[in-house]
């Protein structure tokens, strides 16, 4: 007898542990969402910090080359056999708006470089893009510039992010 109550005992435990896993696991869904929601309203300075963040992130991958398209192979066929992620990543770019100019294809030439590399006439072109854009258009112009793998200065990005 004792070892059945033993066993129902354990089962007990198990159904308890179960159920709070997944109580926990809802409650970081409802967490995530909520965020999401929170992100959606906010004001144009948060929303061009959060575009800032991304940026950033972006960039950091770009220049380190470790994004997860950078594993797969170009044609469709390779990139089959795959990671899921890898998979997930090849769609999610498929998806991807496209590049929007702001009358700065020039800037292209600082793709994928280190703002330590950038001469002053570089700078000079960045500072007259930011200076003469529409404020409407800063957190687009810094979605297009993480788009394009170009970094800003911290003096220039202060001029379209306050």
């Amino acid at each position: 007898m004792e070892a059945l109550e033993i066993f129902f005992l354990s089962i007990a435990i198990g159904l308890i542990v179960h159920l709070l896993v997944r109580w926990s696991e809802r409650q970081k869904a409802r967490g995530a969402e909520d965020a999401s929601q929170q992100s959606s309203q906010t004001t144009g300075e948060s929303a061009i910090g959060s575009a800032l963040g991304e940026v950033e992130r972006e960039l950091r991958e770009s220049l380190s080359g470790e994004s997860a398209t950078s594993r797969c192979a170009d044609d469709a066929s390779a990139c089959a056999s795959c990671t899921d992620s890898c998979s997930e990543a090849e769609r999610a770019i498929r998806r991807a708006p496209r590049i929007v100019y702001y009358d700065d294809e020039e800037l292209d030439v600082l793709a994928h470089r280190p703002i330590e590399s950038y001469t002053d006439a570089e700078l000079a072109m960045l500072r007259e893009v930011a200076e003469t854009l529409l404020e409407t258009d800063h957190e687009g112009w810094l979605k297009s510039l993480s788009m394009r793998g170009i970094l800003l200065p911290p003096e220039i990005l202060q001029l379209v992010a306050w």
